[in-house]
Parts: C-alpha cells; structure tokens; sequence
C-alpha cells in the first residue's frame, strides 16, 4: 500500500481527540478531557497537530472517525466535522466502531480476557469480550447490558476497562478512554477493506433499539 497521511477523530466520549499518522508511525496528537469541549476544541485540536506536523490540509489522504456506539452529541460533532473536512478536501471518511478504538489504549499484557466497555446510560454499556490471545477487530461483535448483570456472566473477569468508573463489588474497573491517534492508526492497518465499503451517506452507529451483532462498516 502506498504511504498515507491519516487524520483520525475521537469524540466519542468526554475525551476530545485528534491524531496524524503516517502509515503507523504517529505524527503528532491532541486530547483533553472534559465534557462539552468537542464543538469548540475539535477544529482548533486538528490545527494544531497540522502545524506541529508541519503539514497542510491538502497533504492528508483520508479521515478516520470514531463511528460509535457513545456519546449521542459527541458522534454527530465528530463525524459532522469529518464530512465537512472531507467535502472541502475531497477525502474519503473511514469509520471505526468505538471498541476496537478502546482496545489500543489497553497497555497491560496480561494473560486474561478482558472485558471492554462504552458507557450508555444509568448502568448500561456497550460491551465487548476480549479473550487474552485476540484482537478486538473492527468487525467486533458488541453487546448491550447491565454492568452488574455483565460483572455475574464472567466471572472469570477480574478486570472491566471502559469510559466511566464504575463501583462495583467483585470486579475492578479501570477507566479507559479511545484517542484519535488510534483510530487512525487502525484505519490506516484496514485501510483497503475500509475504502471499499466507503460510503458518503455514513451515519453515528448509536446502536439504538440494540441487538447484539457484529458492526456493518457499510454504514448501511
């Protein structure tokens, strides 16, 4: 595959996000958390990770996006923006679901299975099950539940990481949050399975009215 230059957006959550990689190797990055910073940092963030690359716009190939599931507002400012980038530089937009964006930020190498998550509402979340020998892929199946009901499936799960730190009695949860580096350094390992299902008419995979399945990158 030829080089590519690689804007990647993460507002899926609190955490505001943006990164620039070359093929795999990251250029510059940006993230602040704090809720309700998305639709006045996001635009400023990616300015800046231009300039400390000492890029211009043009030179990009494509734009990453977190697609969801997460944050109702932060997935329509992050892919709103996206479209908006992508329309005025004519580049395509390759969406990565909010999972398998979490997953890069795990650093421990222990041998568990581990059980990621996304924050909903109340107590729900969008979860997934990561064994210890896997990667969570962006064709992850994701599943939607009570985080207590969750914690008395798996057992064997002494650990959850996910976006919102969570009291619970018999598990640890360790807060996690995705960044824009990351996506687009998955978009970039995808990039060819990615382009081919391209679709301008691409929406926030909110997950509403869930069943569990496994994401339709299409957008369809």
């Amino acid at each position: 595959m030829d080089k590519k230059i690689i804007l990647g957006i993460d507002t899926s959550t609190d955490n505001c996000s943006v990164g620039l990689v070359k093929n795999d190797i990251l250029l510059a990055e940006k993230s602040e958390v704090a809720k309700t910073i998305h639709s006045e940092k996001l635009i400023l963030f990616i300015d800046d990770i231009l300039k400390e690359a000492k890029l211009k716009f043009d030179q990009i190939d494509a734009i990453a996006v977190n697609i969801g599931p997460g944050s109702y507002t932060g997935l329509r400012i992050g892919l709103s923006t996206a479209k908006g980038l992508a329309f005025s530089g004519n580049l395509p937009i390759l969406p990565i679901p909010s999972l398998t964006v979490l997953s890069r930020s795990l650093d421990e190498n222990s041998q568990e299975p581990k059980l990621l998550f996304i924050n909903s509402h109340s107590n729900k979340v969008f979860y997934t099950y990561q064994k210890f020998d896997e990667k969570v892929d962006i064709n992850c199946d994701i599943q939607f539940e009570d985080i207590e009901i969750i914690a008395s499936k798996y057992p064997e799960i002494s650990t959850f990481y996910g976006n919102y730190n969570f009291n619970l009695e018999k598990v640890n949860v360790k807060e996690l949050m995705p960044f824009g580096k990351n996506v687009a350094l998955i978009a970039y390992e995808n990039y060819n399975d990615l382009i081919n299902n391209f679709n301008e008419y691409l929406e926030p995979n909110y997950l509403t009215n869930f069943k569990a399945k496994k994401w339709d990158r299409s957008g369809k």
